[in-house]
């Protein structure tokens, strides 16, 4: 053993700065400097895995902040406590099959610090069906026209105003001036 190997209960130490190499090309290294450890691999992909699954891997601690330097690939489902990015990046989605922000009516979403709310659902979002009127080609109306014409814009005005409540409460519109 080296004079910066010591060995102590069934252990061997190494001093800060000594490393432990691995591999025929000394592919992997594994060592601490006083301050950081690091762990680097040259060739192929690092694995880190448990003999079973569904064994859960934790990196870091509850209060720690890990960083991941460069492309990070998830290719199971992701749970995530909160996000936040740097300017001038962007959301990449695939182009085949879509991508869903929410699956249930009952999940809720916000923008620009709204209050994040469910889905909304009532009557006024009814879609407006058209009323059938008696000579528009010659713009002669009835006075159950005009009623009709009434019964449209009333439920035009409801459906827009229902459309600006939902877009302001999500925080994609202003709601004032």
């Amino acid at each position: 053993m080296s004079e910066n190997v010591v060995r102590t209960d069934n252990s061997n130490v190494l001093y800060d700065n000594e490393k432990i190499t691995l591999g025929n090309g000394q592919d992997l290294t594994l060592s601490h400097d006083g301050t950081d450890s690091h762990i680097t691999n040259k060739t192929g992909t690092l694995n880190i895995a448990t003999a079973t699954s569904g064994v859960p891997i934790s990196i870091g601690h509850t209060t720690s902040e890990t960083t991941v330097n460069d492309n990070l690939t998830v290719t199971g489902n992701s749970t995530l406590g909160g996000i936040t990015m740097t300017d001038e990046k962007n959301i990449v989605l695939d182009t085949t099959t879509g991508s869903k922000i929410g699956t249930a009516v009952t999940q809720k979403l916000g923008f620009f610090n709204a209050t994040p709310i469910v889905q909304p659902s009532g009557a006024a979002q009814a879609a407006v069906t058209s009323q059938s009127l008696s000579d528009t080609a010659n713009a002669t109306y009835k006075v159950d026209d005009i009623t009709k014409i009434q019964t449209e814009l009333n439920d035009v005005t409801a459906l827009a105003n229902e459309m600006r409540s939902v877009l302001v409460n999500l925080g994609l519109m202003k709601g004032a001036a």
